[in-house]
Parts: structure tokens; sequence; C-alpha cells
């Protein structure tokens, strides 16, 4: 049961972070795979 629940949370977590580097190209910003560059990303983003 917690396997499965640990799952989804981390496929959502996936998912989530796939939707924000598809917006953010979209203006021409990238960022390195894994989630620790998500929030350099967006700092990114929020200064320029």
């Amino acid at each position: 049961m917690l396997v499965g629940m640990r799952e989804r949370a981390v496929a959502a977590q996936t998912g989530i972070a796939n939707t924000i580097r598809g917006y953010a190209a979209e203006f021409g910003l990238t960022a390195a795979k894994g989630m620790s560059h998500i929030p350099l990303l967006l700092e990114r983003h929020h200064d320029g």
C-alpha cells in the first residue's frame, strides 16, 4: 500500500516538473533533468 502511494506521489511530482519545464521552454528557459533544478528554473523565470 505505501509503495503504491509513493509511486503515485513520485509520478505526480515528475508530471509537475515536466509541466513546469514545458512552459518554461516556451519562453526559451531550460533546465537540466532532476528535481533539484526546478527551483533554479523558477528563480530564473522570476528574476527576468
